[in-house]
């Protein structure tokens, strides 16, 4: 006994220091979610390639944070204005190295910008900035800009990717802290409902509390020191699955405690059969619950492997619930249920009672009624899903207000460019490579879904007509046909010559002596001759300048689209400006800026991008100069692509591997194939109802036609990893009679179906805490898994698991027969 006492000190001593050193090691969370927190693909995806090769080419393979400056003003930007705007791009020019800029594209730097980063209307106008990450964040960064803007008299937006995603981080600490408040209010009142009593409530919350704040603080450390992965939604998932489960499992360990209070009358016997039934199932759940967050370390995908950090929050609330508990049992006994005096067993649960019996005497009944309900819900979940970040955040974010107003000022897709990159080992201005590239351009153009397409050969985004041979060959047709019309004068002027040089030689030679006059009519004749000669020679010439013409312009339709490039123009001062916008130094690289009609964050975006990169790569592949070149497309949209083809792969492969490690755990319980096939399928089921269900809400009251993104991975790993948890408390309870037969599921239902009820009730409302954080995925995963736990609380396992053992015994019992 004392021991026992000493132990519990020493566990209570122990958790204190715990909490404390983890509260005075916590980094700042909103700076680590904006360094850390970042959705990053592995390095072998064609957006990745390209940021990459464009870090290469503009920072010496140093990573940038990319921003826009939006001014504006609705009436028009001022001379005035301007001029005021102009000295601050002019500050930021001189004082690159003050502030990290390594690259710059401002609307005043040529025409052909001005013509891409003004507004039609005048009243808006884009610079770009390319800033090394460095120690700042960010927004950090973006901070530093504003002060230098603060004062102008327009209104000024700064915007970018990561300031989008910095924002977005900012909203999910924001979430984070409603969604703890709002969870524990909601926990305390349910606690107090089940129990009846203020202790319980308070000793569950603090035992849960220990476990989130020291877990938190591990996995922060984690993170700042060897770089664990780490997401945005790291923190909110550990509260409520903390929260959650938690609760789920103070809920069992105390109700169970309670009917040994009553069985046992002895506190400390009634603590040790507490945890060699209920804590037995409450190790094997959590167990449950790490296998299948571990399993998410498996994943190739960084955001996917930072949830499975949530498995640390998990083993520390094991430790907790098997050290810190049994110390306040053993300390308050009875107390912990005070004001109650007369301690009493919980009752049956009439609800499960009934579907549990009525299901096992029926099977068949029973799994009609489960079909009809679940597969119209089902089929309900079309699969499709939306990449668009910005509905993730509100619209009191500039980077938000600013990627509107571009997208109501420019074509949409000038918030966020799509740039091609074109790596080779030879330069690419050989005039074939020039003329290569001028033909992806074209070709790039006419993808439906794009705007326009800036290139080395077209800064303007459209075709400069003196470098086309077609052209050239039009001016030089032009000037043949001068050529052929002063002939065709000189040669006219010299026969109307010899006809008058004739004329006055006769008249001439009649007032002249024969002998002079004969003389004379045979000079008339070197002349005659030779004119004849001159002008046939210039007829001849003629005709060669109308054939050299007829050839030029045939030539010439068939060459319009070649591009030919002089070398005086290659070498030029305009040319040279193209070059230093579009290639590198060393003229290997060449980069090519789309614009898409669309918003560069939808899903529309993304089919345009798809058809995009099957052109480029079509047309690198098959050309005889760009063949053996690299060409990767970068950029929001691409990345979404990649993100898309990630997320699935990933997706489908952590599901295997959970349903693996979850199923061994099942078999290692139940010690039944059939019996861990159908928990299975039960999990399966209200994970595919449940979302089939959320996107009807989604579209219906939400405004959201399709899911998020992230959603369904969500919803599977939180439905499949803490829905097996109810499972397990019901086998557990099952296999403690499992000898008087397979009826004993209708009992074990009854006596685990207030539990279960409770826990999914607790459970659900943790997650509709999320709800007040504003984040779609959030409220839409809450939705998502409310509705799995309603599926499995009041269809699946009282109504689907007592069906299958009542089926069992019916096909069993003619084989006993016989």
């Amino acid at each position: 006994m004392k021991n026992l006492k000493n132990m519990r000190t020493v566990a209570l001593i122990f958790w204190i220091i715990a909490v404390v050193v983890a509260v005075v090691a916590l980094p700042d969370l909103q700076k680590l979610g904006q360094e850390k927190g970042q959705v990053a693909l592995p390095a072998d995806f064609e957006s990745e390639k390209a940021a990459a090769i464009l870090n290469d080419m503009n920072n010496n393979g140093k990573s940038t944070y990319d921003f826009a400056i939006v001014f504006n003003d609705e009436k028009g930007i001022s001379k005035a204005d301007k001029k005021k705007m102009n000295e601050v791009l002019q500050y930021f020019e001189d004082n690159k190295k003050k502030y990290g800029i390594t690259d710059t594209l401002f609307y005043n730097d040529s025409k052909q910008t001005e013509e891409q980063l003004v507004s039609k209307d005048k009243t808006t106008i884009i610079n770009q900035l390319s800033i090394k990450k460095e120690l700042e964040s960010a927004t950090e960064v973006a901070d530093k800009l504003n002060a230098k803007l603060k004062d102008l008299p327009m209104k000024t937006y700064i915007t970018g990717s990561d300031v989008v995603m910095d924002d977005f981080a900012q909203t999910s600490q924001e979430g984070v802290q409603k969604t703890e408040i709002v969870a524990i209010i909601f926990i305390i009142i349910i606690l107090i409902i089940v129990f009846r009593s203020p202790v319980v409530p308070f000793v569950s919350l603090l035992s849960v509390g220990v476990s989130y704040i020291v877990s938190l603080s591990i996995i922060a450390q984690l993170v700042d020191a060897y770089n664990f992965p780490f997401s945005n939604f790291t923190q909110v998932f550990l509260v409520v699955i903390l929260f959650g489960i938690g609760t789920d499992y103070n809920i069992l360990l105390f109700t169970r405690f309670r009917e040994e209070l009553v069985a046992k009358g002895h506190v400390l016997h009634a603590i040790k059969e507490t945890y060699r039934t209920a804590g037995r199932t409450v190790l094997y759940s959590g167990i449950a619950v790490l296998f299948g967050l571990v399993a998410l370390f498996f994943a190739e995908f960084s955001f996917y492997r930072a949830t499975g950090g949530v498995a640390i929050g998990v083993l520390v609330l094991l430790l907790v619930l098997f050290t810190l508990n049994p110390f306040f049992m053993g300390l308050l006994g009875m107390k912990l249920f005070w004001p109650v005096k007369n301690v009493k067993s919980h009752a049956d649960n009439k609800l499960w009672g009934f579907l549990a019996s009525q299901s096992f005497a029926r099977p068949f009944v029973a799994l009609a009624i489960v079909a009809i309900i679940a597969v119209p819900s089902i089929l309900m979940y079309s699969g499709k899903l939306n990449f668009n970040d910005l509905t993730e955040i509100s619209d009191k974010y500039e980077s938000k207000q600013a990627i509107n107003l571009i997208s109501d000022k420019f074509p949409a897709g000038m918030s966020s460019p799509t740039t091609l990159v074109i790596k080779s080992d030879e330069k690419l201005t050989s005039a074939e490579a020039l003329q290569e590239i001028d033909r992806l351009t074209a070709r790039l153009k006419e993808v439906d879904g794009v705007d326009k397409v800036y290139s080395v050969t077209r800064p303007e985004a459209k075709k400069i007509k003196e470098l086309y041979l077609g052209d050239q060959l039009d001016t030089v047709t032009d000037s043949l046909d001068e050529m052929e019309k002063g002939t065709n004068k000189v040669r006219i002027g010299l026969e109307d010559a010899a006809s008058q040089s004739a004329a006055a030689t006769e008249q001439t030679a009649a007032m002249l002596p024969p002998q002079a006059a004969q003389q004379m009519a045979t000079q008339a004749e070197a002349q005659a001759q030779g004119l004849k000669q001159a002008t046939g020679g210039l007829k001849q010439v003629e005709d060669g300048l109308k054939q050299t013409q007829d050839y030029t312009s045939e030539a010439a339709k068939g060459n319009a689209n070649v591009l030919n490039v002089p070398d005086d123009v290659l070498t030029g001062k305009d040319f040279k400006q193209s070059l230093d916008t579009y290639m590198n130094d060393d003229q290997n690289t060449t980069t090519m800026r789309i614009i898409l009609k669309e918003n560069p964050y939808t899903a529309e975006a993304m089919d345009v991008m798809k058809e995009t990169q099957s052109v480029v790569h079509s047309f690198v592949e098959g050309s005889s100069t760009l063949h053996d070149t690299d060409a990767y497309l970068g950029g929001k949209t691409m990345s979404n692509v990649d993100l898309q083809q990630m997320s699935d792969s990933d997706f489908k492969r952590s599901i295997i591997i959970i349903l693996i490690g979850i199923s061994l755990m099942l078999l290692f319980i139940t010690r039944s194939l059939a019996q861990t096939a159908t928990i299975l399928v039960a999990l399966v089921v209200a994970s595919f109802a449940s979302l089939g269900i959320t996107e009807w809400i989604a579209a219906t009251f939400l405004g959201e036609e399709t899911l998020s993104w992230n959603v369904p991975f969500f919803t599977y790993i939180m439905l499949i990893t803490l829905g097996v948890d109810y499972s397990i408390f019901l086998m557990m309870r099952y296999r403690e009679g499992e000898n008087l037969g397979l009826e004993m599921i209708v009992e074990a239902c009854k006596k685990m179906g207030g539990v279960i009820l409770s826990a999914a009730v607790i459970l659900g409302g943790t997650f509709a805490a999320l709800i007040p954080s504003g984040i779609n995925t959030l409220i839409q995963v809450a939705v998502a898994v409310m509705i799995g736990l309603v599926f499995l609380a009041l269809l699946l396992m009282p109504v689907f698991i007592p069906s299958t053992f009542g089926l069992s015994k019916k096909m069993n019992e003619p084989k006993k027969k016989a």
